[in-house]
């Protein structure tokens, strides 16, 4: 098990490596609104800072709720407000969002567990595809990432089980959500079918 300053230092380079191509897109439109006196060039860099203004603010509130306290003041939260954030989070990654289960009132645990859940989904399907979230009104939950050469990597499988000997910046996001998985009384089961991996998420026992 790592430390918790471990945890917290990996937890915020994985939140900076999200939000630093966004924030350096702004960083660069603002210097061509500067210098340039071309309005058509002018009109591409508002339009890049419009674009990463959304990127960077989808990404914080996504990781607001996945990676931190966000809600803290109610011990459940309503499933449709992590579809709404995934929903945000998904304009800017390759696969599509489907996002299938019904609002219901869950712990925050499970809503954080969901989101993060939704982030290996998306990495494991980086040439693109789907990202399905599926369930009823009650029970399981099922994160399906489907695209072509759609797997979850050995890394994320042992980080998920805390059996990896050193963490990364990528590393550490299996790792967090595997214990979150643990201290909320969940079991996590991972199928593997052709160019799909799919997520299942249940109560312990």
């Amino acid at each position: 098990m790592l430390d918790s300053m471990t945890l917290s230092a990996l937890l915020t380079s994985r939140v900076c490596h999200d939000l630093i191509s966004p924030v350096a897109a702004m960083t660069t439109g603002l210097e061509v609104m500067e210098e340039e006196s071309d309005e058509e060039m002018r009109q591409h860099a508002m339009d890049l800072l419009n674009a990463s203004a959304a990127q960077a603010s989808a990404k914080l509130q996504f990781v607001r709720l996945a990676f931190g306290a966000a809600g803290t003041a109610g011990a459940e939260l309503d499933l449709d407000e992590a579809k709404g954030l995934a929903s945000g989070y998904f304009d800017f990654v390759k696969p599509d969002l489907d996002w299938r289960a019904p609002g219901r009132v869950v712990p925050k645990s499970i809503c954080k567990i969901v989101l993060n859940l939704c982030l290996l989904a998306a990495e494991a399907a980086p040439r693109g595809g789907h990202v399905r979230v599926l369930g009823a009104a009650d029970g399981p939950l099922t994160i399906v990432a489907e695209g072509p050469r759609a797997f979850l990597p050995e890394t994320a499988r042992a980080a998920l089980a805390g059996d990896l000997d050193e963490y990364d910046a990528k590393s550490i996001q299996p790792y967090y959500v595997g214990r979150l998985i643990d201290t909320a009384g969940q079991t996590l089961t991972i199928e593997d079918g052709e160019e799909r991996v799919t997520f299942i998420l249940a109560p312990a026992g």
